[in-house]
């Protein structure tokens, strides 16, 4: 399977992944935009190289430098140093080389902080368009940087992220990479079959009737625990004997969760925050993350306790509401918190007694839940779908619509899981479709590959903004159609008289101005 190229609007310094291009540019310091808890780890918070192994030639033919000591098993993502800016103007080959550099490093000094993938995932910024001195040429940047890195990404067997900060930088990167896809089929990994079930996703999301659930295994693709392992940190930290070890594994997780309570209370150790300590500590979040908070979805729904899926819209420039936590009125964009959150410890939901508390404090939370059910299609993430609480949800719901859904054949959603489980489907196919990324017998990390592939895909797709359209830096990605309808509707415009009080016009110029357009253009 080859490598592939990842686009994400997102912050390159917080993405889970095995390395990142650490940038530094012509006066050899590090900018305070690059800081992050690695970072502070290593003492390279001062803007100074001490960190990293840096020769006499470095800044010249030299771009890169490695981490002084870097552990064998790191708790963060590797920065590699990494020379992007010049004082004299570079040609575009310059800043590839650059990136060229990096992963040649990286080659020298494989790090591995995500193990369950079948690649390594290394992160690279949209480089020279900001303080690199490229940002009057950033259209060639994006067309050399796009088809080098797929092409590196299948020689080296990596996979590469670009994280893109910039909103039109993103758009653009998103819409030359659809422009260019029947010639380098990007995603020739998944099957016809999941890009049909992917393009139906697509589909979904472009009506505005897309909600999304986000299971444990999106979090744990930036570290975090599944709940499996969440348990045994908690019956490690209650200092049980080793009998009573054994005999609590035969307890389901609930059950579990309660002995666990009142073993880690004996200790006068509260297991909230015992949960707020292990969850709060990792300021990344996954891959999945960085790409579903680019889509134009408004509603999710989770379990989850961490708070990666608000980080991560926060860095693509989306933020949210959290019920029943915040209220953000300039966005119609929220997050709903089933079982509490790290941030409200005395809410969060893990043991017997706090589920059969459930319905009588957050009764009005499933009630939304059902109702997304029914007027919307939910696609699953990350999601087991063995939780009592969630299927007597949609056991209710069905018995509700059960009209509904034997006269239509209506499913409350799809669940993208990451090995295909024929008995799973079978139990479900009355109320769920399934998008699998592997066969049965599949290799589980080439799986997850696959997986994310698929949700690029859709991330991709599903971006449909064309604010670059007026921007002249541009023109040259764009296709000639667009190039034609841009002058169009110049033209359009300079015939009409924009200073009349007319609200249609209003609206026109408002439009043009959502595709880039500014009056003096």
């Amino acid at each position: 399977m080859p490598g592939h190229l990842f686009i994400c609007k997102c912050d390159i310094t917080k993405i889970a992944c095995d390395a990142w291009l650490l940038p530094t540019y012509a006066e050899k310091t590090i900018d305070l935009t690059w800081h992050n808890q690695c970072l502070e780890q290593l003492g390279a918070c001062d803007g100074s190289l001490d960190a990293f192994d840096v020769g006499p030639d470095f800044g010249d033919q030299q771009k890169t430098a490695l981490p002084k000591h870097w552990p064998e098993h790191p708790e963060y993502p590797m920065p590699i140093l990494t020379v992007i800016g010049s004082k004299v103007k570079q040609d575009i080959q310059w800043y590839i080389d650059s990136v060229k550099q990096f992963l040649d490093a990286y080659s020298r000094q494989p790090s591995c902080f995500l193990s369950y993938r079948h690649r390594p995932l290394l992160a690279i910024p949209l480089i020279g368009v900001g303080k690199g001195g490229a940002g009057d040429r950033v259209a060639g940047i994006i067309d050399e940087l796009l088809s080098f890195a797929q092409d590196t990404a299948n020689e080296r067997n990596v996979d590469i992220v670009l994280s893109v900060f910039d909103s039109i930088h993103y758009t653009v990167c998103q819409k030359h990479r659809k422009n260019l896809d029947e010639q380098r089929n990007f995603w020739s990994e998944i099957s016809e079959q999941q890009r049909a079930y992917a393009d139906n996703i697509i589909n979904f999301a472009r009506r505005g009737e897309l909600v999304l659930f986000l299971g444990a295994g999106v979090s744990a693709g930036a570290g975090l625990p599944s709940w499996g392992q969440l348990l045994t940190h908690l019956t490690e930290k209650s200092g049980i004997s080793e009998e009573q070890h054994k005999s609590l594994s035969g307890f389901n997780f609930l059950d579990q969760a309660e002995i666990l309570k009142r073993e880690l209370a004996k200790n006068n150790i509260d297991m909230n925050q015992e949960i707020v300590a292990l969850l709060g500590a990792k300021q990344l979040y996954s891959l999945t993350h960085a790409l579903i908070s680019n889509w134009p979805v408004n509603e999710a729904v989770t379990q989850n306790y961490d708070t990666m899926y608000e980080n991560a819209c926060r860095d693509s420039k989306q933020p949210l509401s959290v019920i029943p936590y915040t209220f953000d009125e300039n966005s119609d964009k929220w997050l709903l918190k089933m079982h509490g959150c790290i941030t409200q410890p005395d809410d969060i939901v893990l043991s017997r007694s706090d589920y059969l508390d459930y319905d009588y404090t957050r009764s009005a939370l499933s009630g939304i839940v059902q109702a997304l059910l029914v007027t919307k299609h939910m696609l699953f993430l990350g999601f087991s779908l063995t939780d009592d609480h969630f299927i007597q949800l949609i056991f209710d719901v069905h018995k509700a619509v059960k009209g509904m859904v034997k006269s239509t054949g209506h499913k409350f959603g799809t669940v993208l899981t990451v090995l295909q489980c024929d008995l799973q489907q079978e139990l479900w196919s009355g109320e769920l479709d399934f998008i699998s990324a592997g066969e049965p017998n599949a290799e589980f990390s080439a799986a997850i590959n696959t997986h994310d592939i698929i949700l690029d895909y859709i991330t991709c797709r599903t971006h449909t903004s064309h604010r670059y359209l007026f921007r002249r830096e541009f023109e040259t990605l764009m296709a000639e159609e667009d190039i034609q309808l841009r002058d169009e509707l110049r033209r359009v415009y300079e015939k009409l008289n924009t200073n009349t009080d007319s609200n249609a016009i209003a609206d026109f110029k408002e439009y043009l101005q959502s595709l880039g357009f500014i009056d003096d253009d």
